[in-house]
């Protein structure tokens, strides 16, 4: 293997190792900022809320979930008061 080779490798290599490390590294920010917005959205401690203040023994089925859930008429397809949609959208 010749020098120009060699030194090909070597930026071919370093260039691999440059993207790899900002995708692995790009994706744990993405998490830890997708996890930070969902926790402190007003819409998520609002419906948090909203699920809290379910009397204990009031629903016989839970659904839970994120925004199909939570946007999915459960009333109107199954007509039972007794299910309750914990879905929270960004969850």
């Amino acid at each position: 293997m010749g020098r120009k080779a060699a030194i090909n490798s070597i930026f071919l290599l370093t260039g691999i190792c440059f993207l790899a490390s900002v995708y692995f590294f790009g994706k744990a920010v993405k998490t830890r900022w997708i996890v930070y917005k969902t926790l402190h959205s007003t819409h998520w401690e609002e419906r948090a809320g909203e699920l809290k203040a379910v009397k204990p023994g009031a629903a016989k089925k839970i659904f839970f979930g994120n925004s199909l859930t939570e946007l999915f008429d459960l009333n109107y397809y199954f007509g039972d008061s007794t299910l309750l949609n914990a879905g929270i959208v960004g969850d």
